[in-house]
């Protein structure tokens, strides 16, 4: 019975729509076709018909431009055409009123002014080049160059002097000399000081044409004034390494100690970013000379940064250098003494040696590192001042006497004197 009903099972149907007809298909086809026309005709007219008013409605308003005047509190208007080009002008001037409003513009033109100066200290700069000979180990002939900005400190009708780096001009045997307008002439080493870091080169004016000579100027110097930090700069020169190139910044410590060969110097940084090929001035916003720029003597984390040697610190020194004159010379580095260190370190009051240069007169006299001066030919000496002071009565082969304490065995300061001869610095 089982298997007749599998054998007689119902058959299922499906029941499926009718197919649309090709005739009907045309038929929606062109239904869609005629509105699609109908609707693109109608958009076209409403945009030209709007475009055309908005076209009026804007010439319209760009024809006639009412200024009212609020005073006397009255109001009034006053019809005025405006060209295009007058709107274009109106539109720039709110635009430069906006900015002055910002403080962009003012900046801007700030700015702008700092570097007018730094153009202008062109005609007080110069490029010096030092070249000197020598030889390899196979007995080869050769030369070396050495070139650094400097800034012209006198000009007479018998020479001009110009302060430069030292090493640009160390042992050159030919010095050339390059102004503001790209005259070239020789020169001469008058001075140098290896203690600062600097050097005078002598230009005779008979080789500097009247042109040259006219055009070329006398650098502005500072007064003796405080520094303080945050005081806007110019550096010029070739503080990039490029010649004649101008940055600006500000101070970013001032007052700074630079120990150096029987003194001190006073220096300050920047934060102007210095490279190894830095030299130049720094001048202040007036365009006064503040500083010569020696990147060595900048302060330990400050590497990076242009540091200077303040100008008016230095000016008896090229004084001398510009007359041929050569600074005294003993040969130590020190440190003063202060009550507070004393105390803390148990160190005698005076000026500590830190450092003595290696035969040098100091050395053939036998001080040496650790010893504390407390008295120059019986002048009792409480810091570096009284020293500087003490030491400026010296020249080539004078005598000196100094007294000193001297750490001994048993960690106690004992007194002794050493007698020498003052040199002259190279």
């Amino acid at each position: 019975m089982a298997e007749d009903d599998k054998d007689y099972e119902l058959l299922e149907e499906q029941v499926k729509e009718k197919p649309i007809s090709r005739r009907k298909r045309a038929r929606w086809a062109g239904f869609v076709i005629m509105f699609a026309v109908l609707f693109g005709a109608v958009a076209a007219f409403v945009f030209t018909i709007i475009s055309a008013g908005l076209t009026a409605l804007n010439e319209e308003s760009l024809d006639s431009y009412y200024l009212s005047d609020d005073a006397n509190n009255e109001e009034h208007s006053v019809a005025s055409t405006y060209t295009p080009q007058q709107i274009k002008e109106e539109i720039e001037s709110e635009v430069e009123k906006q900015m002055a409003t910002s403080g962009i513009s003012s900046e801007q033109s700030y700015q702008d002014s700092l570097y007018d100066i730094g153009q202008e200290a062109d005609c007080f700069i110069a490029m010096v080049t030092g070249v000197s000979s020598d030889r390899d180990w196979f007995d080869t002939g050769y030369q070396t160059e050495g070139k650094s900005s400097g800034i012209i400190i006198k000009k007479s009708d018998n020479n001009i002097m110009i302060v430069t780096s030292a090493s640009a001009v160390s042992d050159a045997e030919d010095i050339t000399v390059s102004f503001c307008d790209g005259t070239l002439c020789s020169g001469k080493l008058k001075g140098r000081d290896e203690s600062i870091g600097l050097a005078v080169i002598k230009v005779d004016t008979a080789d500097v044409s009247d042109d040259t000579f006219d055009k070329i100027k006398v650098a502005p110097i500072a007064s003796k004034s405080n520094l303080s930090r945050g005081d806007i700069v110019i550096a010029v020169g070739a503080p990039s390494g490029i010649d004649y190139s101008v940055l600006t910044g500000n101070i970013s410590t001032a007052a700074d100690i630079a120990g150096i060969y029987d003194g001190e110097l006073s220096t300050f940084s920047t934060d102007i970013t210095a490279s190894t090929l830095s030299n130049g001035a720094i001048l202040n916003s007036d365009g006064e000379v503040i500083g010569i720029i020696k990147s060595d003597i900048t302060q330990s984390g400050a590497s990076s940064a242009l540091g200077a040697i303040v100008m008016s610190d230095i000016e008896d020194e090229l004084d001398m250098l510009c007359k041929g004159d050569k600074k005294a010379f003993f040969g130590v580095k020190i440190s003063t003494v202060t009550q507070v260190i004393a105390e803390q370190y148990s160190l005698p009051e005076g000026a500590y040696v830190y450092e003595v240069a290696e035969d040098s007169p100091a050395m053939n006299a036998g001080l040496q590192k650790g010893d504390v001066i407390v008295k120059i030919n019986g002048t009792n000496i409480s810091n570096v001042s009284d020293y500087e002071k003490e030491f400026e009565n010296f020249e080539d082969g004078s005598a000196i006497n100094v007294t000193l304490k001297r750490m001994g065995a048993n960690h106690n300061y004992t007194e002794i004197t050493c007698t020498g001869t003052i040199g002259e610095v190279n």
